[in-house]
């Protein structure tokens, strides 16, 4: 191995020859001295070390120099050197370039000619010394970094190999618990088995949460979020929790509050985390969950941070124009009546790992990441978090989440259809797990499926290749010999994506594996562990969708139609298709001006209530309702013509569509 380089820098030879006899008497044995006459030549000389890996450590340069001056040419050399320490050498250096050289190139020290020897080997030592002492923390920092990136892997693979078994115990638990005839003890135990595997699988989340949050990797998504809705269901899954406690629950979240812009997903962990907590430290008196809308008041702002004296509660109104409408928020309040946290703990109780009672012997448990978690949730999402608290009587912790600017309709529109009975739907179900496949056989043998199963993807393949025609495929990711990626991509090479929907099965909650799966042609990606009810409904889904596509075609045919405006509703009558004929007739220009909206007649001295309830009497006796009606355009101006309004039943008997027909009275 080359011995590492001094390279000295300076236009008169006598000074390098004088230069390297110094240098070369005291460190020639560990370091190999290069000499050059410019600054041209030193960046040449760089260049060939570059190519040939050495290693330069220092770099002693004169500051005055034709063509490139000593404090330019060591900002140049720190370009491409950053690691390397500078030394200018020089009796006319001003201190602006002294300073340029310190901010720009890493000045290490400044050496006033004429030097004495002492000084230059002592400086010089000082500096190999600082040197190999920055390459010792880079080496280290480095082997940590890479240690950092095995322990985030091997968090990603534990918990992949603790949901698999994790899995099963919570869906043999819920499905013994729903299912059998067992005593109120037995019952009481399963209980405590499914809260206690949940509790670990919110466990194994926060740690993998905690670490994509470190390396920046969690990916959101945002969107208009109902938060009384929320709370609802955070609150009902934390109802067990409550049955040894003298604790009331009180969710006072108003019902008519405008939405918030966040992950809808991350919002009902936040508020799990906080709720949880609230419980937790609270054996008797109430957790309340309120919401109020704020507003960012910008006279009371410095820098323009969200804390409490910075909000005030207003009356919002979606027209408001005295505020800007970035700066209303939704403030959301847990409240408990707990121990209370001491006010010096206020700032530590959101940093990982922290808990108000870090002892040996705390008496309650967590990880201390709930909190931290929270933080950095809200962070992202543009939001904040606030505590206030005393002790021996309670705890408030307020967070605020930006308003949808947009004004979104939160209301869930049911679009049913009448599908043929489960039983006539085959599923393949492939899993090298025994447990998993036998819970998953329960699972759709109650829903009434017909069921194929496999242990491999060889033998699935070869099941296929036999004959089976399966509805939809259930397929695990991780299997040996072939994984769940290539054996959809063999099934893509028969079968659509609408031909045969693909649903994969994992304990890999990355985005990228999502994404993974997803690209190379699975109709749905589904984490465990599994819930039953969520693995159900996305089956039900997507034998429905691909049930209806040939229905669907016919739908489109007769949408085709230009002569009469055809308008398709869900139950709720908001309208999910139209045709061009229907546009032109109320004068809009595309398909997503109307989607969603709920059409209705103009209201005059002809068509009062009676007559819009007689409609409906008939619609919904008859299936039918036919009479000339009065409608606006969107410009306002009036026509008048015929409609016709058929109700569409399912098997129960219940609307889950209506299709008008619209005729206008001039092309009768």
């Amino acid at each position: 191995m080359s011995k590492p380089i001094i390279l000295c820098v300076d236009d008169e030879p006598t000074i390098l020859e004088s230069l390297e006899i110094e240098l070369h008497k005291a460190f020639g044995n560990d370091y190999r001295i290069e000499l050059a006459e410019s600054g041209e030549d030193a960046l040449t000389l760089i260049d060939e070390l570059l190519e040939n890996s050495n290693e330069l450590p220092i770099v002693i340069a004169d500051y005055q120099m034709p063509n490139i001056k000593g404090d330019e040419l060591l900002k140049r050399i720190h370009a491409r050197l950053p690691k390397t320490l500078s030394i200018m050498l020089t009796g006319q250096a001003n201190l602006e370039a002294v300073g340029h050289a310190i901010n720009d190139a890493k000045l290490y020290a400044y050496i006033s000619k004429p030097w004495q020897a002492e000084e230059l080997k002592r400086t010089i030592q000082d500096a190999l010394y600082t040197y190999k002492q920055e390459k010792v923390l880079t080496e280290q920092n480095a082997k940590l970094q890479q240690l950092d990136k095995l322990k985030d892997e091997l968090i990603a693979n534990v918990s992949h190999e603790l949901r698999t078994p994790l899995n099963g115990i919570l869906g043999l638990s819920e499905y013994l618990y729903d299912q059998s005839e067992l005593s109120e003890k037995d019952k009481e135990l399963l209980s405590i088995i499914v809260q206690s595997g949940h509790k670990l699988n919110n466990i194994v989340n926060d740690l993998l949460d905690f670490s994509s949050l470190k390396n920046k990797t969690l990916k959101l998504n945002l969107k208009a979020v109902n938060m009384q809705e929320m709370s609802r269901i955070i609150l009902s899954l934390h109802e067990r929790l409550l049955e040894n406690k003298a604790l009331e629950f009180i969710n006072a979240v108003p019902d008519n509050l405008p939405l918030v812009r966040a992950d809808e997903n991350r919002v009902q962990q936040i508020l799990y985390h906080l709720i949880g907590n609230a419980i937790k430290f609270s054996q008797q008196g109430q957790v309340k969950v309120s919401a109020e809308v704020v507003c960012r008041n910008i006279e009371r702002e410095i820098m323009a941070p969200l804390d409490p004296t910075t909000l005030e509660k207003v009356e919002y109104q979606k027209n408001d124009t005295a505020h800007d409408p970035n700066d209303f928020y939704l403030a959301v309040t847990i409240s408990d009546t707990g121990i209370g946290i001491p006010a010096e703990k206020f700032d530590r109780i959101f940093e990982s790992f922290e808990q108000v009672d870090g002892s040996i012997t705390r008496s309650y448990g967590g990880t201390g990441l709930g909190l931290s978690l929270t933080k950095q949730l809200l962070e992202l999402q543009e939001g904040s978090i606030f505590v206030e608290s005393t002790l021996k009587s309670g705890s408030r912790l307020t967070f605020i989440l930006p308003l949808a600017n947009k004004i979104v309709d939160n209301k869930v529109v049911q679009k049913t259809k009448a599908v043929p009975k489960r039983a006539s739907f085959k599923v393949l179900i492939v899993d090298d797990d025994p447990l998993t496949l036998e819970l998953f056989m329960m699972y759709l043998s109650l829903a009434e499926y017909t069921i194929s199963t496999a242990t491999s993807a060889p033998e699935a393949l070869a099941k296929l290749k036999e004959g089976l025609k399966p509805d939809l495929v259930l397929l695990d990711v991780v299997m040996p010999v072939m994984n769940g990626y290539e054996l959809t991509l063999k099934i893509r090479e028969t079968w659509s994506a609408n031909e045969l929907p693909v649903l994969l099965i994992s304990a890999k909650t990355e985005t990228s594996d999502v994404v993974s799966g997803l690209e190379i042609g699975a109709n749905d990606y589904i984490c465990k562990p599994i819930n039953r009810k969520e693995l159900l409904a996305r089956i039900k889904t997507h034998l429905m969708l691909k049930y209806l596509k040939s229905e669907n075609q016919l739908v489109d045919m007769i949408f085709q139609c230009s002569h009469v405006g055809i308008v398709m509703t869900d139950s709720h009558v908001n309208i999910i298709k139209v045709n061009q004929a229907y546009l032109d007739l109320f004068g809009y220009t595309i398909e997503e001006e109307v989607l969603g909206r709920n059409p209705s007649l103009v209201s005059s001295g002809q068509h009062d209530r009676s007559f819009f309830q007689a409609m409906w009497d008939a619609v919904m006796t008859n299936g039918y309702w036919h009479e000339k009606i009065i409608n606006k355009r969107k410009d306002g101006s009036i026509w008048t013509g015929w409609l016709t309004i058929c109700a569409i039943k399912d098997n129960a008997n219940k609307v889950s569509h209506y299709i008008g027909f619209l005729t206008p009275e001039s092309k009768l």
